[in-house]
């Protein structure tokens, strides 16, 4: 883990710097808007951090994606998805967050 001294000072700048071996990035990190593209604010393991969804950090898609196929339930409360295509989970599943908004307007959206 890294120090969240050196962190909170900003010693560190790459993304290699402020990423845990584990595949975990810091949360402080985050919150302080370090990082920019998505490889830098993605963990390793394909999980997406819920603070830098609240940060509004993320702006595609693919960004949003879990590469498990899941989308963040944060991120679709907070109206991020405006596409058919985001809002569905991989597995065909459509999230209830999303129907209980009328984000969906389509019979192919809500089929």
């Amino acid at each position: 883990m890294l120090s969240l001294l050196k962190i909170r000072h900003n010693s560190y700048k790459t993304n290699a710097d402020l990423e845990c071996r584990a595949g975990v990035l810091s949360w402080l990190s985050i919150r302080r808007n370090t990082f920019k593209t998505n490889n830098d604010l993605e963990y390793r393991a394909g999980v997406l951090s819920w603070l830098s969804n609240c940060l509004n950090a993320f702006e595609t898609n693919a960004d949003h994606e879990y590469r498990a196929g899941v989308l963040r339930l944060l991120s679709i409360r907070r109206n991020t998805f405006k596409r058919n295509a985001d809002l569905v989970c991989r597995t065909a599943v459509l999230s209830w967050l999303s129907i209980g908004r009328n984000t969906l307007n389509t019979n192919a959206d809500l089929e």
